[in-house]
C-alpha cells in the first residue's frame, strides 16, 4: 500500500511540474489564439491554446495539454491565408471581442484560427515574409 502512495505521489509532483513548465514557457513567448481543424459544423471544434513562430514553422499548444512538446506544427514555405471572416453569433459566446478568424491552408489541410489585430497581422507578415520554396536553396558541405 505504500509503495501505491508512493507511485501516486511521484506522478502527481510529475505532472504539475510538467504543467507548470509548459504553462511558463508557452504563456511568456506565445500569442493566445482560438484554433479548429476544418471542415467544422458550426461553433463546434474550436480548442484554447497558443501560437508560437519559429524560424520555419509554427507550433500550437493546447491550453489543456502538459506534454513538452507542441500538439501541432505547420511549415512556414506551406503555409497560405485564404481567407478571414467575423466570429458567427454562436461563435462570439466564447471568444473575447475583437478577435477575426483567419483560415490558413497547409499543403493539403485547412484551418481557423481566432486572433486579435496584433496576432493576425503578425501571422500574416510571417507567412508573406517566407521565401518560396523554388528560392529556398540547400548547401552540401564541401567535404564531401
Amino acid at each position: 500500500m505504500e509503495f501505491l502512495w508512493y507511485g501516486l505521489s511521484t506522478s502527481l509532483c510529475v505532472f504539475v511540474v510538467l504543467a507548470g513548465w509548459r504553462f511558463l514557457r508557452v504563456r511568456a513567448t506565445g500569442s493566445g489564439i482560438l484554433f479548429r481543424r476544418l471542415p467544422a459544423d458550426g461553433a463546434h471544434g474550436w480548442r484554447h491554446g497558443a501560437l508560437r513562430y519559429s524560424g520555419d514553422g509554427i507550433e500550437f499548444y493546447k491550453l489543456r495539454s502538459v506534454a513538452p512538446a507542441p500538439d501541432l506544427r505547420f511549415p512556414r514555405t506551406g503555409a497560405e491565408v485564404t481567407g478571414r471572416r467575423e466570429p458567427g453569433a454562436a461563435e462570439t459566446a466564447f471568444m473575447p471581442a475583437g478577435v477575426r478568424i483567419v483560415e490558413l491552408a497547409v499543403r493539403d489541410r485547412r484551418y481557423e484560427l481566432a486572433l486579435d489585430a496584433q496576432s493576425e497581422t503578425a501571422l500574416t507578415a510571417w507567412i508573406e515574409s517566407a521565401p518560396s520554396a523554388r528560392q529556398e536553396r540547400r548547401f552540401r558541405p564541401l567535404d564531401r
